[in-house]
């Protein structure tokens, strides 16, 4: 599984040549606020510039992706092509690496068999191929991550101990430096786990602290921020304002500095821009709750069926439109999976993926939702759309009872 994700990864780079990004706009199609910010690290002008154009310390990010960037910036050079097809090559191996994470979560959760075939439905699952041959986003290490830490965390879980402890705590500190919102998913195994191991709550919470807590201090002495990330306020704004209600996707993007408030960020500066922002958010909250509750079960549709207006396109060198192929891709691995929480699952030894499931996109379902967003949930999706394919050819007896894997 494993090789497959990589050859058809590998390939499909190649195929579509999709390093070639296009130039204009200050390079921004070349990751976007990661690109600009690489840029800066690797022109010696530090953690700044999210948006072209501006010059100013950021925390729009976390830090670890832009700083893997600005290393293939420093060495192939600043938004060349040789760059961008190292990172989207580094991508395919690390979603081909996560095919082995998801077979050894498969088989830690149900069995051999489920972690086979959850490993071949997230090898050749579209919407992760697409995001690893076309994103210059932390995505698909996040993808991996998160991953990493299901699988300590049910390790932990099964044999509670010093050790796993404190190699789960630091999965999710390094975790915390790339994608924090993933790290719901880590608070609400913690508390599950904590209830009856709760002499490693200190550990478990106190080593992630360790780890992000530089860039935090940094945040603090540069931005007068104690955070991980700074543009929350301005996520939520995007999805709860008055247009919002009218849009297909609940959200409305040109509420962002990289389209037609850009001179707003530059005059407040990006502190003053998202408590702007935020400001705006809990107001239209506070006087419109109604559309808020029905554009927050809007984002909950859109995320499980992929149904907002957004096509694959990307730096794809192709003719056709997939957005139909995006839509039922998405909504059927997301019903299947849904379906899977609730097809013979023990709770007492599947509560991390439902802990998982659930926890995860509640960030999103509060601001906005895209396709991309969800992506670090589809290798425990793949394993629950393994585990409701053995079940139902199983109750169909379409499967024995067992299904045996032979080893050479």
């Amino acid at each position: 599984m494993f090789l497959l994700a990589l050859v058809v990864r590998v390939a499909l780079i190649f195929y579509f040549q999709t390093w070639r990004i296009p130039s204009d706009s200050h390079h921004w199609n070349f990751g976007y606020e990661n690109g600009q910010v690489a840029r800066s690290l690797a022109e010696g002008k530090g953690f700044a510039a999210p948006f072209p154009e501006t010059t100013n310390p950021t925390a729009w990010l976390a830090p670890g992706y832009p700083w893997l960037l600005s290393l293939l910036f420093r060495i192939f050079g600043v938004f060349s092509p040789i760059a961008a097809l190292v990172a989207l090559l580094s991508n395919a191996l690390l979603s081909a690496t996560t095919c082995l994470i998801v077979y050894w979560c498969g088989r830690e959760f149900f069995d051999e068999t489920t972690g086979l075939l959850g490993s071949i439905v997230f090898a050749l699952n579209p919407t992760s191929i697409w995001h690893t041959i076309t994103s210059v986003w932390d995505v698909t290490a996040s993808t991996l991550l998160l991953t990493v830490l299901v699988y300590s965390l049910s390790r932990l879980q099964q044999a509670p101990g010093l050790k796993a402890g404190v190699i789960t705590a630091v999965i999710a500190g390094v975790l915390g430096l790339f994608n924090p919102g993933c790290l719901i998913v880590y608070a609400a195994g913690v508390v599950w786990i904590s209830v009856r191991q709760w002499r490693l709550l200190p550990v478990l919470a106190g080593i992630p602290l360790v780890i992000c807590l530089p860039w935090m201090l940094r945040n603090e002495a540069v931005l007068h921020r104690l955070t991980l990330k700074s543009n929350f306020g301005t996520e939520l704004r995007i999805g709860n304002n008055p247009l919002a209600p009218s849009t297909a996707a609940a959200a409305v993007m040109d509420l962002h500095p990289s389209f037609s408030e850009l001179p707003i960020y530059k005059r407040l500066g990006e502190v003053g821009y998202v408590d702007w922002c935020g400001r705006q958010a809990r107001q239209f909250i506070g006087e419109h709750p109604a559309a808020f509750i029905k554009l927050v079960f809007r984002r909950v549709l859109i995320f499980w069926t992929g149904s907002e207006d957004s096509p694959w396109g990307g730096s794809l060198k192709t003719r056709g439109d997939l957005q139909i192929l995006k839509r039922v891709v998405a909504c059927s691995w997301g019903i299947a999976a849904l379906i899977g929480l609730a097809a013979g699952l023990h709770y007492a030894n599947h509560m991390l993926l439902i802990l998982s499931m659930a926890a995860y996109p509640l960030p999103y379902y509060l601001t906005h939702v895209t396709n991309r967003y969800r992506m670090p949930l589809e290798p425990i999706m793949a394993i629950l759309v393994g585990h409701v394919l053995l079940w139902l050819g199983r109750r169909l007896r379409l499967l024995p009872s067992t299904v045996w894997i032979y080893r050479a």
